[in-house]
């Protein structure tokens, strides 16, 4: 599917018909990392700017422990401002706990919950 095409699908979907798009493609990912192109990434990294919270947190949970997840795709997740979506990736991502920005992130939120009176973000 072209760049063009895909991206005529994702804006013309309800947003029932994008979740279901991204849990295939996350399947599909999931299956097949590694013959995985950038435009399927790309149709991913469309797709988590146009899905619900728990989507999101379920696509999370999927990706963390992947360790050739999409790089983009995983930093997104770790940003996110609901805890349900970042907290299982700063937690579980096997790829990125080496880099200075990932070590960065986590600080940034671990010192966000800790001044939190609830414990959430």
């Amino acid at each position: 599917m072209s760049q063009a095409a895909s991206k005529y699908v994702l804006a013309a979907g309800s947003s029932d018909r994008r979740t279901e798009i991204l849990r295939r493609v996350t399947d599909l990912f999931l299956g097949n990392a590694d013959d995985f192109n950038s435009e399927q990434v790309g149709v991913l990294a469309r797709l988590i700017r146009q899905v619900e919270t728990s989507v999101l947190a379920e696509l999370g949970e999927k990706l963390a422990p992947v360790g050739n997840a999409p790089n983009g795709v995983i930093r997104t997740l770790a940003r996110h401002d609901e805890i349900a979506i970042a907290g299982p990736v700063l937690a579980q991502s096997v790829s990125r706990r080496n880099e200075t920005w990932w070590r960065s992130l986590v600080r940034k939120v671990g010192l966000t919950l800790a001044r939190s009176p609830n414990g959430r973000a």
